[in-house]
């Protein structure tokens, strides 16, 4: 347990991103890879909010995440690394969690620390409100996309490892998939090909409405290291 703190986070901050859904034909098979992933980074910038699924692995910890959130910082869903499960709310710049003392331990808290704010509702301090702050607002997601720019080839019309119709862009030793039908946004990305950082992450439902409110009675975690 004891990178168990870390590893979530690097894996929950590092693998963070968005999809979108469909309609008729959108033209995309017919460009070139730039402008495919061009038309992606445009979807992204103007989304309002996404839902994330996915699995990833960081610092040889596995991570699995399933999150909704909005461009303007809000958001709920949970994430989970060697079988220690976190939910979040995030409201109006303020981060709850909810896991077991285990977890609070394992980021540094005391023993008694722990247990006060084990399986309760927890106001998190502002450093790991930032970091939520870093995946809503699809910065990390945006940056891999910079990242892979002149590097992605157009491998034709594809189905996502999920099952949607899509155009995929082969990048370096991932992919992108971006909707063939709609707005051309990133439906998938398979990411980290035979490295020890692999990640596979399903995106949808962007611009939905986001509407979440604080959970009731938080216990205080702000002063507690870590939280």
């Amino acid at each position: 347990m004891a990178k168990v703190g870390a590893a979530l986070f690097a894996a929950w901050v590092g693998f963070a991103v968005a999809s979108c859904g469909a309609s008729s034909g959108n033209g995309e098979a017919d460009k070139s890879a730039s402008q495919i992933l061009t038309d992606a980074a445009m979807c992204l910038q103007h989304a309002t909010s996404v839902q994330i699924v996915g699995t990833a692995t960081s610092s040889g910890q596995s991570a699995a995440f399933n999150e909704t959130v909005a461009s303007t910082g809000g958001g709920s869903g949970y994430f989970s690394v060697a079988g220690v499960q976190i939910q979040f709310v995030a409201v109006s710049g303020q981060l709850y969690l909810n896991a077991d003392a285990a977890f609070w331990e394992a980021i540094g808290a005391t023993a008694t620390e722990s247990s006060a704010l084990g399986d309760k509702w927890v106001t998190a301090s502002a450093s790991l409100a930032s970091q939520l702050q870093s995946v809503a607002g699809f910065s990390r997601l945006a940056a891999y996309l910079a990242s892979v720019s002149g590097r992605v080839s157009n491998a034709g019309n594809a189905v996502t490892p999920d099952g949607r119709q899509s155009v995929k862009l082969n990048a370096g030793g991932g992919a992108v998939y971006v909707s063939s039908s709609g707005p051309a946004c990133p439906l998938y990305l398979h990411l980290g090909v035979n490295t020890a950082s692999p990640a596979d992450i399903a995106l949808s439902n962007f611009n939905a409405n986001v509407a979440v409110t604080p959970p009731p009675n938080p216990v205080d975690g702000t002063t507690v290291p870590g939280g």
